[in-house]
Formats: structure tokens, C-alpha cells, sequence
């Protein structure tokens, strides 16, 4: 049984760790938990997928509906993203309408490409809020350990900059980072 000290230690803890709206990793121990499952998972032939996750069309939610109508539509994209992958996996709200996902493990890019398919199709669905159905997209990025690289950030960074390429080609969609340039993306 832990002491009073040691539960509000741990409660301190875990809010500094996680995002106060959707429950989800924030930013900076999502980092840490994707650097401690490669050190677990990292296996000859296997790969770690990064997705970056921008919703497409949320700004006009806020705008229209209001913010708290927003956190509740944030709220819902946090479940469908972690409803949508497998246990070992890592789902982490990044900030704003931004989401990260780390996927250890998968034999191919093209298993990554379906699995951030899938969470596109997932988005995609209608959101109910208050009678109404609210329709989102999303675009995405994906980076490849250790394929663009072996540093977690480098990676998130990369497939930041591949879901900005799908956005300019007309969003909700998923981009993969070019092979051929880990600063590009295709």
C-alpha cells in the first residue's frame, strides 16, 4: 500500500507525463516510452513505425461549435486512435489537433501504411456531439525505424514533415517519408 507522500508523488508524476484532456502521453514521455520499446523490441528485420497525425477541418469545429465542444470531439479521437492499434503500441496526443503514434515491430513499411490507413478510415467515421454528426479527416506522416534513422525526435520529425506533404497534395490521406531522402517525404 502506498503512503499518502508516495500517492501524490505518483499522481504528480503521472500529470506532468500525460495530456489533461485526453488521458493520452504528452509529448515528452511519449518520447521516452518509444526510446524504452525500441530498446525492448528492436529486432533484425523488424521496423518501428512514427505516425504523425493532423486533423483536417478541427480549427472550424472550435470556431463553430465551440472549444468545448472540440475537447469532447479530442477526447473521442483519443479512444478510436487507441480502439484502432494494438496494445504494445504508443498513442500520444502531441498538442493542439496534433497526434502521435509509435508502432513497434512490424515486418513492412506497407503493414505501417495499412495499420495508418485504417486509423485515417477510423477518423473518418462521423463524430456524434449533441444530435448532430460532425465529419473530420486526417492527415498523416509516417517515419520508419530504422529506416530514416535511429533517433526518436529525428523520426517524429520526419513524419511531421511527410503529413505536411499530404496536406499540401489535398489531405486526409497518409504520406510515407522518400527512402531515398530522410528529409523529404513523398
Amino acid at each position: 500500500m502506498l503512503s499518502e507522500t508516495e500517492q501524490k508523488e505518483q499522481k504528480s508524476r503521472h500529470a506532468s507525463q500525460h495530456d489533461p484532456l485526453t488521458k493520452l502521453p504528452n509529448r515528452r514521455y511519449f518520447a521516452q516510452c518509444c526510446r524504452r520499446a525500441i530498446s525492448k523490441t528492436a529486432t533484425p528485420g523488424k521496423k518501428g513505425a512514427f505516425l504523425f497525425l493532423d486533423l483536417d477541418g478541427f480549427k472550424a469545429i472550435n470556431d463553430t461549435l465551440g472549444h468545448s465542444a472540440g475537447d469532447a470531439i479530442l477526447v473521442e479521437i483519443a479512444g478510436r486512435l487507441k480502439n484502432n492499434v494494438r496494445q504494445n503500441d504508443i498513442v500520444a496526443r502531441f498538442g493542439g489537433d496534433e497526434f502521435v503514434l509509435f508502432l513497434p515491430g512490424l515486418p513492412s513499411v506497407e503493414i505501417g501504411e495499412k495499420i495508418a490507413r485504417k486509423i485515417i478510415g477510423a477518423l473518418n467515421e462521423p463524430f456524434r456531439l449533441d444530435g448532430e454528426d460532425i465529419s473530420l479527416g486526417a492527415s498523416c506522416g509516417l517515419s520508419l525505424f530504422p529506416d530514416h534513422g535511429e533517433r526518436v525526435e529525428a523520426l517524429i520529425d520526419i513524419a511531421d514533415k511527410a503529413m505536411y506533404r499530404v496536406k499540401a497534395r489535398g489531405k486526409n490521406d497518409v504520406g510515407i517519408a522518400d527512402f531515398g531522402d530522410p528529409k523529404a517525404a513523398v
